[in-house]
């Protein structure tokens, strides 16, 4: 029997965990082969559907940190542990990281509700004083909001990283997760297919 890509399975909630009123990860029972920078399309019966890209990976569960924006991620939010989401895919690309390890880990926040310990500023800020003892061998991903990774990127280059060495990823827009509804496509790129992991050489031509 063949599988059906368009119809959803059932997955449990294990564990929910708030970040701020409007964003929470949601982990999710999982099992199966699943990259960072690939997503699922979270799906709920009369409300619909929205992509979401997954966070975190563990033994049988994925992470999915899902912002409070609307009207499916609303419906999400009144779910809780021991409910069942309707998940597809994993789709799309995602981010070869096998051969490299983070050594040094600078944790910053926008802004806090409360006393927490990491940096609190934007992002672009700290990219400077990023030392680096081989800066032609570095690696970079950026992952977020347009203009965020638009400025962080800008800031990598600034200080040598190798466009090619930049790997980015346009979430936009995605919406079926299988190239036929057209809503992500840019150019002769379906975003959804193609990436959303692109490396920067190509990325920065994909403009909407």
């Amino acid at each position: 029997m063949m599988k059906n890509d368009y119809i959803p399975f059932p997955s449990k909630i294990l564990e929910v965990i708030r970040h701020t009123k409007i964003e929470y990860t949601f982990r999710m029972e999982f099992q199966g082969d699943v990259k960072p920078g690939q997503f699922f399309e979270v799906s709920i019966p009369k409300y619909g559907e929205a992509p979401i890209s997954v966070s975190g990976i563990g033994d049988n569960f994925v992470d999915l940190t899902i912002r409070r924006v609307g009207k499916v991620t609303n419906e999400v939010f009144e779910h809780y542990v021991g409910d069942t989401l309707l998940l597809r895919g994993p789709y799309g690309n995602g981010f070869d990281v096998s051969d490299y390890a983070g050594k040094d880990i600078i944790l910053t926040v926008d802004c806090a509700e409360e006393d927490v310990a990491c940096h609190v500023g934007l992002v672009t800020q700290y990219i400077p004083q990023i030392k680096l003892d081989n800066v032609q061998n570095t690696v970079a991903v950026v992952v977020g909001p347009p203009a965020m990774m638009r400025f962080s990127v800008q800031g990598l280059l600034d200080i040598g990283l190798p466009e090619e060495n930049v790997w980015i990823s346009q979430e936009r827009k995605m919406c079926c997760g299988l190239g036929k509804c057209g809503h992500c496509k840019i150019g002769d790129t379906y975003v959804c297919l193609d990436g959303p992991v692109f490396n920067y050489t190509k990325g920065k031509f994909l403009v909407d």
